[in-house]
Order: C-alpha cells, then sequence, then structure tokens
C-alpha cells in the first residue's frame, strides 16, 4: 500500500512537467535490494529538482498541490529508511529509489527487537539511565538510533549522524571506545553539557564485526551521578561485543530461527535477574580491577575479569532464599549451591560466545590444593580468572553483612584468607589482595 502511495505521488508530480509525447520510463532490477527507477528523457526544471533540498526545512501547509505529492513520496521512503536518489542533468531526469527484500525486512524486525532488550540489560549492568546503540543505515550509511532508553520517541526518529558527526560519528570513525569524564572540558568535543544529563560524563563504543564499525554503543546518566571510568568501558565493552556477536550471525544467515528467539529469551531473563540480583556491590568489579593490575594481567584479562565480575554468581537467583539465610545448610542444600557456576553459564548460555568466560565462571569454586568444586582442579590447572575470582568473592564476602553473621573488617577478612593460602587460594592473588587493601 506504502508503495503504491509513493508511485501515485510520484507520478502525478512528475505529470506536471510533462511536454508532449513524454514518455515515463520506469525500470526494476532485483538483487540483495529491489532498485525501482523512474525517469524522464529531458532535464526538469531547477526549480523542481531544487524542492528536494528545500523540503529539508520546509513548512509542510505553505507548499503547493504538486509540491506536497513529491513531499509525501520522499516521506514515505524517508519513513521506511528506503534509499531516495535524484539525478538531474542534461541527459534527463531520474529518481532512483532502493527497497531492502523482504528477507532484510524480517533481520531488521529481529536487530529492533534484540537491541531495545539488549539496551535494557545495558542499562541495568551499568546503571545508567540513558543509552543507546545505533547501527549504520545499509543504504545510507548514516547512523541511525535502532534501540534506546530515556530518549524521546522523536529525538530517536530524527537522530541521523554521518561517520565523523560529533561524538557517535567520531566513534564510528576512529573505531574506538571514548571515555569522556567532562564534555564541556574535553578539547575535542568540548560543548555546554545538556540539562537532561546528570552529569557531563559519557562512554561511547563502537560496535564491530571483523574490525569493521556497523554501529555505536552511546552511555549517559549514571545513577551514581558519578562519571563513568575504566571499569564502566571494559563492560560496556565486552557487552558491545556479545551484541556484535550476535549480529555477525544474523547477518551471515547463520542462525536458526530457534537460536533467534533462545538469544531473545536470554536477554529477557537476564534483564529480570540484574534487576532482582542481590549480590551486587560496586566493590566487586573494582576489586577485581585491582588485582588484576598488580598481577599484570593483559589487557584482554582485565577486561573480561571485570565483566565476568558482574556475572558470576547470577545462578544463585534460582537457590530458595532461605537457604542463602542459613548459616547451616542441609547436604541436599549444599548440592543445590554446587551447581550454581552451571547454572549461571546455562542462564548466559545463548548470549555468552567466549569459552574463557564461561570456565572462569565454572571454576571460582575450585580449591588450590584440589578440593574445591565442580572438577576438584588444582594450582594452575584453575584458569587464571577463576584463582582473581574466588579471592574476590571471598573477600567482598566476609566484609558484606549476612542474615547468619555480622560482617568483619577488611584486615579481619584479609587475615582470614592469607590463613588459608595455598590450600583454599592462590598464594600470588592473596599476595595482591593484600597490596591492593594496604597500599
Amino acid at each position: 500500500v506504502r508503495l503504491t502511495q509513493l508511485f501515485v505521488n510520484l507520478i502525478e508530480w512528475l505529470s506536471e512537467y510533462l511536454v508532449m509525447n513524454d514518455t515515463i520510463l520506469i525500470s526494476v532490477e532485483k538483487n540483495d535490494f529491489v532498485d525501482i527507477s523512474i525517469s524522464l528523457a529531458h532535464r526538469l526544471p531547477d526549480e523542481a529538482v531544487s524542492l528536494n533540498e528545500k523540503m529539508r526545512s520546509a513548512i509542510v501547509s505553505n507548499l503547493p498541490e504538486e509540491q506536497l505529492k513529491f513531499y509525501i513520496a520522499k516521506r514515505i521512503a524517508d519513513a521506511h529508511r528506503w534509499r531516495f536518489e535524484i539525478n538531474n542533468s542534461q541527459e534527463g531526469f531520474s529518481i532512483t529509489i532502493r527497497i531492502p527484500d523482504s528477507s532484510r525486512n524480517r533481520v531488521n524486525a529481529i536487530v529492533d527487537s534484540c537491541l531495545n532488550r539488549f539496551i535494557e540489560l545495558v542499562s541495568e549492568v551499568l546503571d545508567v539511565n540513558i543509552c543507546s546503540i545505533m547501527l549504520s543505515d545499509e543504504l545510507t550509511g548514516d547512523l541511525v538510533i535502532r534501540g534506546a532508553l530515556g530518549l524521546s520517541e522523536d529525538v530517536v526518529k530524527r537522530t541521523r549522524l554521518r561517520p565523523g558527526d560529533r561524538i557517535a560519528g567520531w566513534v564510528a570513525l576512529e573505531g574506538k571506545p571514548l571515555l569522556i569524564e567532562d564534555i564541556e572540558r574535553d578539547p575535542r568535543f568540548s560543548r555546554t553539557n545538556i540539562p537532561q544529563y546528570n552529569t557531563k560524563s559519557l562512554l561511547s563504543i563502537p560496535v564491530k564485526i571483523d574490525d569493521r564499525v556497523v554501529g555505536v554503543l552511546n552511555l549517559n546518566n549514571k545513577k551514581s551521578q558519578e562519571p563513568f571510568n575504566r571499569i564502566d568501558l571494559y563492560i560496556a565493552r565486552e557487552l558491545s561485543n556479545r551484541i556484535s556477536n550476535f549480529l555477525k550471525r544474523l547477518y551471515s544467515e547463520s542462525l536458526s530461527e530457534d537460536e533467534v528467539r533462545h538469544f531473545m529469551t536470554t536477554l529477557e531473563n537476564l534483564v529480570f535477574i540484574q534487576k532482582k540480583y542481590h549480590k551486587r556491590q560496586p566493590l566487586l568489579p573494582d576489586l577485581m580491577m585491582r588485582l588484576l593490575e598488580i598481577l599484570k594481567a593483559t589487557e584482554e584479562q582485565k577486561s573480561i575479569g571485570v565483566y565476568v565480575s558482574m556475572f558470576y554468581d547470577l545462578g544463585l537467583i534460582t537457590v530458595d532464599e532461605s537457604v542463602l539465610r542459613k548459616k547451616e545448610i542441609q547436604p541436599s542444600e549444599r548440592r543445590s549451591l554446587r551447581i550454581h557456576p552451571f547454572t549461571t553459564v546455562s542462564l548466559l548460555n545463548n548470549f555468552e560466545h567466549s569459552g574463557e568466560v564461561k570456565r572462569a565462571i565454572l571454576h571460582h569454586h575450585e580449591h588450590y590444593d584440589g578440593t574445591g568444586y565442580p572438577d576438584g582442579l588444582k594450582g594452575e590447572e584453575i584458569p587464571f580468572l577463576s584463582r582473581v575470582l574466588a579471592v574476590v568473592d571471598s573477600f567482598c564476602a566476609m566484609i558484606s553483612e549476612r542474615p547468619y553473621r555480622k560482617a568483619v573488617t577488611k584486615d579481619e577478612a584479609l587475615r582470614q584468607i592469607k590463613a588459608q593460602a595455598g590450600t583454599v587460594y592462590d598464594p600470588l592473588v592473596v599476595e595482591a589482595l593484600e597490596k591492593a587493601i594496604k597500599p
């Protein structure tokens, strides 16, 4: 119906400029797109073609009736993100409209649905009020918002950026993440902060498929009103990598209908769990970062380690709250607790593609002497990130109050962990903990 309306309005508009024996030629080619060309054998008056530019700022009510027909046709094309190009030369006049085929429309619908769920997850994990993900328009190359939280519908529909324009465009062009602590003082983008933002800090992350930038993840307004930091950058980058992996598989048509459905269900479940997760505390990723820096971990290990610290115990959400409140638990309850690393990996499974992340989560309850679970690994058989996470998890648990005990001091927690270095914990990681809390 919309396509018919577009053609009727275009043909009626063109008829205003026909001369005797004129012929309107219409041709259609179909490959990955449907390319429709409407042409005349002669040039149109300049004022007719200039209408395309004038319409960018035109007041619709002031347009003559014949120009309204062109306006309506153009708006239909824009609303569907169809490419709409005009060529007016001595050889003649033509309008070319490029329309994605139905399979691409299906993919776009899946992308929009998944990205809105993804943005909800990002908002929960990083505790922000405003975030969006932009993808490159396949027709124009402009960045357009495909998923957003905290932005008006009008902003979402109207925002289009060319690579290099403003902050998101700069990130897309450079292919590098951008962390700005104070937008008003940053020499690259110095500008007055917009009132709707409660901080002057922002974070933009490129979304890449095989080193090719296909979009940008934008984060604003931390609920804490604190500026973004390197930990936020690492977490956002890892989340961006996960959605990039999904988009790559979707665009390559290697995902089945069931896999798409499972991925969307996983995102919904993760959003729900993040809202209910009782164990989240800011110290965990911060301490994880400090220990990894002291242990001279690589940038990739630090990035993955901080990311893992945000998800590693999500499986506890399936354990009855009464069990978590007990000082002493029954053998059957202990068994249910011991499977929570597997539950966490299962919850992440359709979202998480990294084997390193899954191993780090599965083995963070292994003991250095081989007496832990699930596989009784010992020493360096235990993944490095699992050994670090074991110390961080225990320390943060000890200094936090529980229903069955009071919190202990940092010094007392360190003493207890040092007493188990070489049996439960990696001695080198325990040394790093001591340096981190007693610099």
